[in-house]
Order: structure tokens, then C-alpha cells, then sequence
């Protein structure tokens, strides 16, 4: 395929009035000087032609149809491919993996689908903003209780759980703040109570593979580091072959129900990205760990797995993946 190249980069129609953007100056002066660029935005450029007639043509051809419950077969089966890869990990991508439109999507659906009225959860309190909103103003209004734990205390873990628990929730590297769940101890602890350990593992893709240490159902948010480009919305579930038939059964699944079905052209985005992931997150993961070791020797405090200062350093380096590092956040 050939594409066409100018000497600058054509600046998209709908910014053409305000001329360079300020992402594009400083990408040119990150270059200039050699710093790290941490800028992100808008693309200044619009992408190939050829990606354009490519759309146009799978358009015309009738790929433009609804997406299956499940999601997209391609980008299902590459995130299976993707597990075997670099993991060892048999999913298989007809009855273990279901993409959602995205990550909340995913959760509230693996929730609503173990819990009913007068059941509880066991959470952690530093999740995600939306996680928390949902657990907080949402699910009470369905009769589910959520109890916010410390979830580095394992004693408080074990303590709040009773009768009516079905699953403790908690978060691989927590967002924010960057606490370090101990998957391995609280799967002992889920085991032992014959309840459910969820994880989001969105901050740690490659880094960290919960499945290896016992959870049972993983959530992926795919927006942020898997898909890369910050174009698109969606997530994503993996779990036992019974779990995923029961979110998707025609009569009373969530995800069928409840409509969080990725749409094709997303899907796309999603496949064409997650090739390169592995590279990306090893790089992401350098280069998270040179700039903190280097604002840790400024004398500022910095909060980054990484860093032997990071409460959980150890158990990170006990459970993660060595070669794509701490992550990248």
C-alpha cells in the first residue's frame, strides 16, 4: 500500500484557522531539545486516505452490520491470541471473552449478574471515580450493599465479609493512588468463603496477569493503555466459559440486555492497536520509572510501584510480569 507524503504534516480542516497547535509545538520542541514530551490531545493530522477507503469498502461490503453480543470475532479472537502469547493463558475467544462498549459497562454487568437484592460486595476504597459512583449511588437504589475496605488490611477484608458477600472488587494498581492489591491472599480469602474475586486490571495490562493469580473474573478497561490513541471508548471481560454464557444469554444476561455492545469501527481501532501492546507497555514502563526515580532524587515525593519508597514495591515485583516492568503509570 502507498501512501502519500508531503514535507509537513497537513493540518485537519477543522484547525486549519488556528494554524499549529500547541500539541504539535510542543512535540517539535520536544525533539528539538530532547525532553520527554508528556503532551496529549487531538491528532494535528488526519490519517491515511488509504484508512478512509479502506472504512468506505468494508462499509459497502456489509461489515457495518450490528456487532454480536459477545463483540467483534476479530478483535475477540486477538485478544485471545494476545493471552496465549504472552501469557499461556487458553481463553477461548468464542465463550470466554465479551467486549463491552467499556469498562463500566463491564463491571456493572459482572456485578448485576452475581448480585441480587440484599446481596453485599466488599470493595476497595481507592477504584476508579466511575466504579465508585456506581457502587455508591447506584447499586443501593437495586437493594446491593457495598462496603469500602482498605483492601492492603486483609484482616479488615476477612472481617466484613459475611453471609450475604458475593465477591470482593478491588483493583490491580489502584486509580489513583497506585496501591498494589495482594491478588494472590485475597484469592485465598475469596476461595475460602466460596465467594468471587474481581479485578480491573487497567492500569497494569502485561505488567500484572490476575488470572494467574486467582481471580476470576478480570475487567479491562481497552480506552486507555491497551487501545493507546485515545480514540475510542470500550472494555472488556474474561472469565469462565459459564460466566461469560451467562452474560450473554438471550433471557436474562447483562450484556445482552443491557446493550453495552462495542461497535465495529471501535473494534477496528482496538485490533489494529493491541498488536503493539507489549511493546508499548515496556516502553510506557521505562519511561514511567526514569521520571520518577528522577523527581524522587529532586526531593519530591512521587507514588510509582517502581520505586523502592512505594509500600507495596515488593509485592509488586513478586507478582508482576518482569519484562514489562511496573506499568506505566
Amino acid at each position: 500500500m502507498n501512501v502519500e507524503h508531503s514535507g509537513d504534516p497537513f493540518i485537519k480542516d477543522s484547525m486549519r484557522e488556528f494554524g499549529e497547535t500547541i500539541f504539535a509545538e510542543m512535540s517539535a520542541l520536544a525533539v528539538k531539545t530532547g525532553a520527554i514530551n508528556l503532551g496529549q490531545g487531538f491528532p494535528d493530522t488526519d490519517g491515511p486516505r488509504e484508512i478512509a477507503e479502506l472504512a468506505v469498502t468494508a462499509i459497502r461490503d456489509g461489515h457495518n452490520q450490528y456487532p454480536p453480543g459477545l463483540g467483534i470475532k476479530k478483535l475477540r479472537d486477538a485478544i485471545s491470541h494476545h493471552q496465549m502469547r504472552f501469557y499461556g493463558l487458553e481463553f477461548d475467544s468464542e465463550t470466554e471473552v465479551l467486549v463491552t462498549a467499556g469498562a463500566t459497562e463491564a463491571i456493572a454487568a459482572s456485578l448485576l449478574a452475581i448480585c441480587e437484592q440484599g446481596d453485599e460486595i466488599i470493595s476497595s476504597r481507592t477504584i476508579y471515580g466511575g466504579t465508585y459512583a456506581l457502587f455508591k449511588n447506584v447499586l443501593p437504589k437495586f437493594g446491593i450493599t457495598v462496603k469500602f475496605v482498605d483492601i492492603l488490611d486483609l484482616s479488615v477484608v476477612n472481617k466484613n465479609i459475611t453471609s450475604k458477600t458475593k465477591m470482593v472488587y478491588c483493583e490491580s494498581i489502584s486509580n489513583p493512588l497506585l496501591d498494589v492489591s495482594d491478588l494472590p491472599e485475597l484469592s485465598k480469602i475469596t476461595k475460602k468463603h466460596a465467594i468471587k474475586l474481581v479485578v480491573d486490571n487497567t492500569f497494569s495490562p502485561m505488567a500484572i496477569t490476575p488470572i494467574n493469580h486467582g481471580a476470576d473474573i478480570v475487567i479491562h478497561s481497552l480506552t486507555k493503555f491497551i487501545n493507546g490513541t485515545s480514540d475510542c471508548v470500550a472494555g472488556s471481560i474474561s472469565s469462565t466459559k459459564d460466566f461469560i454464557s451467562q452474560l450473554s444469554d438471550v433471557n436474562n444476561g447483562m450484556c445482552m440486555l443491557l446493550g453495552p455492545v462495542l461497535d465495529s469501527f471501535r473494534s477496528a481501532s482496538i485490533l489494529k492497536n493491541i498488536h503493539t501492546l507489549h511493546i508499548r507497555m515496556k516502553q510506557h514502563s521505562m519511561n514511567a520509572q526514569f521520571i520518577s526515580e528522577g523527581l524522587e532524587n529532586l526531593g519530591i515525593k512521587v507514588m510509582y510501584p517502581g520505586l523502592k519508597s512505594h509500600p507495596q514495591n515488593s509485592l509488586m515485583s513478586d507478582i508482576m510480569n518482569e519484562k514489562y516492568g511496573y506499568s506505566g503509570i
